[in-house]
């Protein structure tokens, strides 16, 4: 009688077989188990190396994480929220738009009178190389 293996182990031993069952980057489940409790186990306890999930217990995290967010943004939506923050954000990046607006115009302007000043100066500079040798000359 031959071992049948099944083609979709119900033990994930490895992060790249559990990020690959969520879909997910092995970074992304590794800081899901951080930072959200992803349900993980270490042999003999250690904290890094090996690891193993079940199927199912990913699946049940999943839906116990998961399902609570529309819950907690409708009661989001249901307090009361003081815009006056807003309306201050609103003020200071219409500021700053018209500032980097204004700064735009000076550095348009200062282009504008350097490349001036240079013409200028190669104009003297021309007149002055032409006039030397006349004054030479004499």
């Amino acid at each position: 009688m031959s071992s049948v293996t099944p083609q979709h182990p119900e033990l994930l031993s490895s992060w790249k077989e559990i990020a690959s069952y969520l879909g997910k980057g092995v970074r992304t489940v590794q800081r899901w188990e951080q930072q959200y409790g992803l349900p993980v186990r270490r042999p003999n306890a250690k904290t890094k190396g090996i690891v193993h999930a079940t199927r199912q217990e990913l699946d049940k995290w999943l839906e116990a994480q998961w399902s609570q967010r529309p819950a907690e943004m409708e009661a989001a939506h249901d307090c009361e929220f003081d815009f006056t923050c807003c309306e201050e954000v609103r003020r200071g990046l219409q500021q700053s738009t018209a500032l980097r607006h204004a700064n735009q115009i000076l550095l348009h302007d200062m282009r504008t009178c350097v490349e001036n000043m240079i013409r200028e100066c190669e104009t003297l500079a021309q007149n002055l190389n032409g006039a030397l040798p006349q004054k030479l000359a004499n």
